[in-house]
This record gives C-alpha cells, structure tokens and sequence, in this order.
C-alpha cells in the first residue's frame, strides 16, 4: 500500500523572520510520508523531494498549480544515498504531496503496482 500526505499552502505557512524583512520573504512548508518528505518554498517556486529510507521503496512528490489543470510529478529514485530530486517551478504551487512508491495500490495516482 502506498502512503501519501498532503499540504495545502495557505496562510499557516512559515515566514522570514524580521531581520529579513528586506529580503525576498519566504515560507517554507514540508509533507513528511514514512520513507521520506518533500517540500516548497513560495518565495523562488523551489520544489524538493527525497528518500529518507533505504527500504527499497521510492518516494515522489505531486505538486498542484493554481489554474486547476496543471500538476508535476517527480521523486527521488535513487533510494536514500543523501541526495534529493528538486526542481523549479516558473509559478506558484497551490497545494502538493507526497508519497511513497511500493508494491499495491498507490492512492496518489489511483493505480495498483505488482
């Protein structure tokens, strides 16, 4: 079974602290799924994903854009070596999640893995 956690980017998000108010304001939100986590920071449209386990299994991240008809999936397929896939987007994410890649149905992409 495939694990999943969502996150709705929205006004609980984190912000630069004070002394960084001169500097492009920025919040950072993260998704954690057993095996891994993925994260977005709003202030440069900076996506990430990576395996925190060396179980086999591989995570990926869904990543969800205000016009409604838009989302980008990838992960980090090369297992839990320290290096997490990122990418950056040229809009804002409105929500994105996480998941994790095994065996049985995946409730990300609605489909049933051998």
């Amino acid at each position: 079974m495939t694990a999943s956690a969502a996150v709705l980017l929205s006004g609980s998000l984190m912000t630069a602290s004070a002394a960084e108010a001169d500097a492009v304001p920025m919040s950072i939100t993260y998704a954690y799924v057993g095996g891994g986590h993925a994260g977005y920071n709003t202030a440069n449209h900076h996506a990430w994903v990576c395996d925190d386990a060396s179980d086999g299994h591989s995570v990926y991240g869904v990543y969800h854009f205000a016009d409604g008809n838009t989302e980008y999936q990838f992960g980090d397929t090369d297992g839990n070596n320290g290096n997490c896939a990122d990418r950056y987007f040229d809009k804002s994410a409105s929500w994105y999640k996480v998941c994790l890649s095994k065996a049985g149905f995946d409730p990300c992409s609605n489909e049933v893995y051998p």
